[in-house]
């Protein structure tokens, strides 16, 4: 057989130009290509929308800032949320923020883009340390040894040491291993003691000590994807491809994902797996002590997304004596990109979880509100001055209006609301130490609006 000659000269298109219409931005650049998984310098991560020479004095700003977080002390006292007025806040980023973390006078944001954002004094910095949704963000140490934490959909966890504005890698997953293992939680036990919930089920155990990763449980029903950002519609649903190898839909990576750590007893901790929420002792991992299901079933094989009865966050109160599940049996849109989840709260004792037969306590806001509407991530937020006070968002079911709701689970009453200029978002905080609520993706994508306690002059 004899060699084929032709060579690049004899193609009609060998040094032609062609034009296309089709380009690629700095952000869809930035979520294609992987950050190194190697510590990296703070200022090779500032954003691209962010001017440089304004991200560096923000950053040396903040090596200053983050060496007091963590100094208040938590005040104990009853709070109305009524009285609070808005005093502050802006858009800090043009993607959802989808986790947050506040200590002191600093706010620092996760986005569904990969970045970490800062809110300080009304100015603000992005940086962008992943490629994939950052779906944890948390203040670990404190003084001049406190860093900022973050984990991603990409797989790893990475450690922002703003004393050295460097970033350095906490964990990365194995490519070697069966499945990809994309990060969809991570909760710290202690400070060097954190735990990881990967998309394929696995939970794991990460030891910073000795920089150690143990597999710990293996929970296949609770399989999720990173690669897919809401829930779906019934038409989109039956047009859907990304599914399993049994066929079974995958439940995005944001929904239900959530780890929570008893706050007295570090050994009982919490998750949500398939239409379950499972609680285990960490010393005895082969088997839950509480296994809590939804009171609605659904069959995958013709209901649009089986997963809408899933549980989206379970925790406990701040004492540990209340542990509430959050199921989700709705969702809604309060933009085209940001997609709300809505259900009904579980509350129980912490004494009852060991029941055989455990009966929940429904909570009724006794308002006219539509559907209560979740927290990314962890569904409802616990009062950080009240053991038994939650708070959550809804909309009026007049005018539409968002609000944010103090509940006390004892007798279900409603402790006080404070109005949204607009429709609920997904996701807020509560300042640790002082009287303080951070909304975000309120007015638009990617906006933080602060509220406070209002302060009537004497």
């Amino acid at each position: 057989m004899e060699k084929s000659l032709i060579t690049q000269e004899d193609s009609s298109w060998y040094g032609q130009h062609f034009k296309s219409d089709y380009q690629l931005s700095p952000e869809d650049l930035s979520a294609i290509i992987p950050v190194p998984k190697l510590t990296i310098g703070a200022t090779e991560l500032i954003a691209s929308e962010v001017e440089y020479y304004k991200g560096e004095r923000f950053l040396h700003r903040l090596g200053s800032e983050i060496e007091i977080c963590g100094s208040g002390e938590k005040i104990q006292k009853d709070i109305n949320i009524g009285n609070w007025i808005q005093e502050g806040g802006g858009k800090v980023s043009n993607d959802e923020i989808i986790s947050m973390a506040i200590s002191e006078e600093l706010i620092a944001f996760g986005d569904m883009g990969g970045g970490l954002g800062f809110w300080l004094g009304e100015k603000h910095l992005l940086l962008r340390p992943h490629n994939m949704p950052v779906c944890s963000t948390f203040f670990t140490g404190s003084g001049a040894g406190t860093s900022v934490v973050t984990a991603s959909h990409d797989g790893t966890v990475r450690v922002f040491d703003a004393s050295k504005q460097e970033f350095s890698l906490a964990y990365s997953w194995n490519k070697r291993y069966k499945y990809k293992q994309g990060v969809v939680w991570l909760e710290p036990v202690d400070q060097n003691l954190w735990l990881v919930n990967c998309e394929e089920g696995d939970l794991l155990n990460l030891d910073r000590r000795d920089r150690k990763v143990n597999k710990i449980l293996s929970l296949p029903n609770s399989r999720r994807s990173c690669q897919s950002h809401n829930l779906m519609s019934e038409k989109e649903y039956s047009r859907n491809t990304l599914r399993c190898e049994d066929e079974v839909y995958v439940t995005p990576a944001l929904f239900g994902s959530n780890i929570a750590i008893h706050p007295k007893d570090s050994n009982l901790l919490s998750l949500c797996d398939d239409e379950t929420v499972l609680v285990y002792d960490r010393r005895n991992l082969q088997k839950p002590i509480s296994t809590i299901s939804t009171s609605s079933k659904f069959d995958s094989s013709t209901t649009t997304n089986s997963t809408l009865s899933h549980h989206c966050g379970s925790s406990w109160s701040q004492s540990g004596k209340h542990f509430v599940t959050c199921e989700r049996n709705s969702f809604s849109y309060k933009r085209k990109s940001s997609q709300n989840l809505q259900g009904s709260f579980n509350l129980y004792l912490n004494a009852q979880l060991t029941d055989t037969d455990l009966v929940a306590k429904k909570i009724n806001s006794k308002l006219n509100v539509q559907s209560q509407i979740f927290t990314s991530g962890q569904g409802v937020v616990w009062s950080p001055w009240q053991d038994d006070v939650f708070y959550y968002m809804s909309n009026h079911a007049v005018n539409r209006n968002g609000m944010v709701m103090a509940v006390d689970v004892n007798s279900g009453d409603v402790l006080g609301k404070l109005d949204l200029p607009t429709q609920a978002s997904n996701m807020m905080g509560f300042h640790p130490t002082r009287p303080q609520l951070v909304v975000a993706n309120l007015n638009e994508t990617g906006d933080v609006i602060i509220y406070k306690e209002h302060q009537i002059a004497e």
